[in-house]
């Protein structure tokens, strides 16, 4: 059997093999969160010593070195794209040896801070724009998509906005429990691993601008629990879904270790069957309750 390692004049000769390497040697990956200053998020691993790893961004033809220690977790080599966690933090933009470099590191501190500013201030205004919203259509298209498969024992909320709570999309309040919608009403093709989401463009796969559906929803349905118990309404059963509305070929989706369900609108009541209206976990008192808390505030 021929031998896989280095020759011994090879500059990777006596350098213990990485993840990256024995996983992904001879084909690309996209970094997660992608390394700014490229437009295209794909590489190629070139070569590695005992603390660098040498890849290769295709797009721009450039080679980089990166700290073998910012390295993290490789999702799974599997079609479409595998992808490859990274410490951006640590990969220099400028060599401490260059001339410019102090000059260079007082403006990345002062970007950053005044990023950092700039950042809090956007997502308050997002915060902001997303809670005085009036209509949510996607959110009543989910309504309108349920009602022919629920009874009266269930209540579709949508647009609910309490202070203590926040907004949610939308809310189904029934025997079953509390089911918490986050809908998406987007169109390209999209990657959910866990809960991180990944949106394909020309330049390869790219992180959803600013957060991720799967992410908003475990956050309402944090939100809701904790609202609910301000009533002393505790160990109430809370569902979650991500709904798309857009149904392929304009939106398509891939799956891959979901920590919350995602569905296309089309398919959403045979799925809830499974794993929500499967059964009944509250009685009609508790559920008036919540309806009440939830209309009354």
């Amino acid at each position: 059997m021929e031998s896989k390692l280095p020759p011994e004049n090879s500059p990777d000769a006596g350098v213990p093999q990485s993840a990256l390497r024995s996983a992904l040697s001879g084909r690309s990956f996209a970094f997660y969160p992608p390394v700014r200053g490229f437009d295209r998020n794909e590489w190629e691993f070139i070569r590695e010593t005992w603390a660098e790893t040498l890849v290769r961004n295709t797009g721009a033809d450039t080679e980089v070195w990166i700290p073998r220690r910012a390295i993290g977790a490789i999702s799974s080599v599997e079609e479409p794209v595998a992808i490859v966690g990274l410490a951006l933090y640590v990969v220099p933009l400028t060599a401490n040896s260059s001339g410019a470099f102090a000059l260079f590191d007082t403006g990345r501190a002062l970007f950053f801070y005044g990023g950092v500013i700039l950042s809090l201030v956007g997502v308050g205004l997002a915060v902001r724009a997303v809670t005085w919203r009036r209509e949510n259509e996607p959110a009543r298209q989910t309504g309108r998509a349920l009602a022919p498969h629920l009874d009266s024992r269930y209540i579709f909320i949508r647009n609910l906005s309490r202070r203590g709570l926040g907004y949610v999309d939308a809310v189904l309040v029934g025997p079953a429990g509390v089911l918490v919608f986050r809908t998406v009403d987007m169109q390209g093709t999209f990657l959910n691993e866990a809960s991180k989401w990944l949106r394909r463009s020309r330049q390869g796969w790219q992180p959803m601008r600013l957060t991720s559906p799967t992410e908003e929803l475990i956050d309402d349905m944090r939100s809701m629990r904790e609202y609910l118990a301000r009533a002393e309404l505790y160990d109430i059963p809370i569902f979650g879904v991500v709904v798309f509305t857009q149904e392929p070929p304009l939106a398509r989706f891939q799956l891959r270790n979901p920590v919350m369900p995602v569905v296309h609108l089309s398919q959403l009541p045979a799925r809830l069957r499974e794993f929500y209206l499967n059964g009944e976990r509250l009685n009609a008192t508790t559920v008036q309750r919540i309806e009440a808390m939830l209309y009354e505030g």
